[in-house]
Formats: C-alpha cells, sequence, structure tokens
C-alpha cells in the first residue's frame, strides 16, 4: 500500500541551549465558516456536586468547572454513601455511575439538579433502576 505525504504545518529541528535535539511542529488551525463560540455567560456561577472514583479525573472536571466560575463541592464515596447529601442544594450533580445507589438515585429524584454520569469509555453504561434521572453522560477514560 503506498504511502502518502500531506502537508499540515512546519516541523523544525534544532539544537537546544543544553545540546539537546528540539522538535518544533506548528499546525496552522482555521475557524470553521459556520462556527460559533459557546457563550459562556448561562454556564456560570452554577452549584456543582463533584463525585467520582478517580482522583484524577476529579482533579481535571473540578478545574475546568473552576475555569467557568463554578462552586464546586467534591465529595468522597465514603462520605457521600454514609452522608447522603442534600442534591436540592444544587444546579449540577456530577456522579460516577457505580456509586448510583437505589438511596442516591432517591435523593437524586427529589431534587431538581441536572445529573451529568460519569462512566468508562471501555466499558458498557450499566443499567440502574430508575436511571431516567440521568440528563446526560460523559465518558471518561479507562480509570
Amino acid at each position: 500500500m503506498p504511502f502518502r505525504i500531506i502537508t499540515v504545518g512546519t516541523y523544525f529541528i534544532g539544537k537546544g541551549n543544553d545540546g539537546s535535539v528540539e522538535f518544533t511542529f506548528f499546525t496552522p488551525f482555521q475557524e470553521h465558516p459556520h462556527s460559533k463560540m459557546m457563550k459562556t455567560d448561562n454556564v456560570k456561577g452554577k452549584k456543582v456536586y463533584l463525585l467520582d472514583l478517580s482522583s484524577n479525573t476529579t482533579k481535571a472536571i473540578n478545574n475546568m468547572l473552576l475555569d467557568l466560575q463554578h462552586s464546586v463541592k467534591v465529595d468522597t464515596k465514603v462520605n457521600c454513601l454514609t452522608n447522603i447529601p442534600d442534591f436540592t442544594t444544587y444546579d449540577v450533580v456530577i456522579i460516577d455511575e457505580k456509586i448510583l445507589t437505589f438511596k442516591i438515585i432517591e435523593a437524586l429524584k427529589k431534587s431538581e439538579a441536572k445529573v451529568i454520569s460519569l462512566s468508562n469509555i471501555f466499558k458498557p453504561r450499566q443499567q440502574y433502576p430508575n436511571s431516567a434521572i440521568i440528563d446526560m453522560e460523559l465518558n471518561k477514560p479507562a480509570t
């Protein structure tokens, strides 16, 4: 099968100040003519409850939410399962689907918060009783 060479940018190889080899690759980005910047005014300042089993995912999502000026409550699995939070005080609940027990689902039903389920991209979504409470699913890398 023949190979095709596609030029998508500029590639430089040089010598660093410490004698190392430096590689620099510049890729031109063009805005799609029909694209529009998302207005973030309507998604700023929400009260968010965040619970994930992976500390790395939790940190990444928390940082993104803080950039949008949200008030974020990060919780642990043990605390959540022993003291079920009052979800009525939150606008958005982002929770790992593995933590969705019957009691958590019942507490979420009482709130008007939007529920975002976190799941692994390599595992099929698990079916939970009354999973109709989930408004959106966010797939994350294998964690």
